[in-house]
């Protein structure tokens, strides 16, 4: 079976392009820290590795501050501003030592692109083999919202739980994170040189 490209019009493609550009224009962590109402530091100051990341990335910083080892993946998205992480896990193990809850992180998303550009993130370290196991982007339903919720989770559907390493795939997280909003923003440019050059080609 040959796989045909979808049917798209114009206005779709202008769309796209805004949401590319609206990402690309976001402010950093610097400018503007993702914690929305942390006023505990300079601006300057601001990255994952603050002592009260945990708390105040949390909407509940009391009873479920963001676990240690997903919080630096956890800030890196939602410094991307339009994606909100609403979910995390950083792995855990039953009282066998055995695996018993993945590491990750469910948010929501002002764009299917954006989830398209995650995506493209981790090919872009899959091929660099960077990543210990492979990790994918799914759909999710909480039955919190009618949009849409998407999960960034390892994909073990080839590797039996017992085999798994959880300190390999909390060492993913970390791999994940690691400047992932600029290299989102890297993408969304790179996309939108795509499109431009598409839509050249197209006949007048």
């Amino acid at each position: 079976m040959k796989i045909i490209k979808p049917n798209i019009d114009v206005q779709h493609n202008r769309q796209i392009r805004a949401d590319l550009l609206r990402l690309i224009a976001q402010p950093s962590a610097a400018e503007a820290p993702p914690c929305p109402s942390c006023t505990l530091h300079p601006k300057l100051a601001c990255s994952s590795n603050c002592e009260h990341a945990p708390q105040q990335l949390s909407i509940d910083a009391v009873n479920y501050p963001i676990e240690t080892n997903v919080v630096p993946l956890v800030y890196e998205l939602a410094s991307v501003r339009l994606i909100q992480p609403c979910w995390s896990c950083e792995g855990h193990l039953n009282p066998n030592g055995e695996l018993w809850k993945i590491p990750q992180v469910s948010f929501y998303s002002q764009s299917p692109i954006y989830a398209q550009l995650l995506i493209r993130h981790i090919s872009a370290l899959n091929l660099q083999k960077r990543l210990t196991y492979p990790w994918h982007v799914a759909l999710s339903d909480f039955g919190q919202t009618w949009d849409v919720t998407y999960t960034l989770e390892p994909n073990l559907n080839y590797d039996q739980p017992r085999q798994v390493q959880l300190n390999l795939l909390q060492h993913d997280l970390n791999t994940l994170a690691d400047h992932l909003c600029v290299r989102l923003k890297t993408l969304a440019q790179v996309m939108l040189n795509e499109l431009t050059e598409n839509e050249s080609r197209l006949p007048q």
